[in-house]
């Protein structure tokens, strides 16, 4: 069957009003998850009904556009010739939770970058060496896939030193900053002075975050620090 039986508070998860019988249609719920979950929860699903265990984490999008995460843990009961008679199970919103968690690990990771980037300032021997340290700084001890520095040259934004991924590839050689590529976080943060944050996905469904943050000179910006990773 592709009918489910929900209880008033899931319906109410989903920011759906309950239904008197509970039905709701296996295409509708379906419809709910996040697309970039809605594979993955389809297989488990499947693989549940093959025998596995069911305990999956996944995001939904209700009516109004609010994106929540779930934890779902079930169970397959099968009648005396093994077919499938129904599927049990539990939902738990843990949108806050892995906020939290999300928040934490944020933390650990700019505490870590701070305490390397202060190891690196202690022992810097010369401007170019101290630029390519604080990026190995940032990647292998902050935990951050990528990092790069640009300075500001005219109307462009040149890399004077990167290390690791950068949104998906290399950093890039230089930047328009007040034309083509004005909309990156690098030029924002140099033309406003302020860090400039794009949050994971407004760049792409599976893109990465990115910060960037104005270097000064006094009160001159002089260029910026780039930063990319999942968190």
């Amino acid at each position: 069957s592709d009918h489910l039986l929900w209880s008033e508070q899931l319906f109410r998860m989903f920011g759906l009003p309950p239904r008197p019988n509970g039905d709701m249609s296996y295409d509708s719920f379906l419809a709910a998850i996040h697309p970039g979950d809605r594979r993955r929860l389809e297989g488990a699903v499947n693989e549940a009904l093959e025998g596995a265990d069911y305990v999956l984490e996944y995001r939904i999008v209700l009516p109004d556009g609010a994106v929540r995460q779930l934890r779902d843990r079930g169970e397959v009961y099968r009648d005396a010739q093994g077919r499938v008679e129904r599927f049990l199970g539990t939902t738990v919103d843990i949108t806050d939770h892995v906020a939290q968690a999300q928040a934490l690990r944020q933390a650990n990771h700019a505490l870590r970058t701070l305490s390397a980037g202060n190891e690196v300032l202690v022992h810097a021997v010369d401007e170019q060496r101290l630029l390519e340290d604080m990026c190995r700084a940032v990647v292998g001890v902050g935990g951050y896939s990528g990092a790069w520095v640009g300075y500001r040259n005219d109307e462009r934004l040149t890399c004077v030193a990167a290390t690791g991924d950068a949104g998906g590839g290399s950093a890039p050689q230089a930047l328009a900053w007040t034309g083509a590529d004005a909309d990156h976080p690098a030029a924002l943060a140099i033309k406003s002075g302020q860090p400039c944050l794009l949050a994971p996905g407004e760049a792409g469904e599976d893109a990465e975050a990115v910060l960037a943050l104005p270097l000064r000179d006094s009160d001159r910006v002089f260029g910026a620090l780039t930063i990319y990773g999942r968190d």
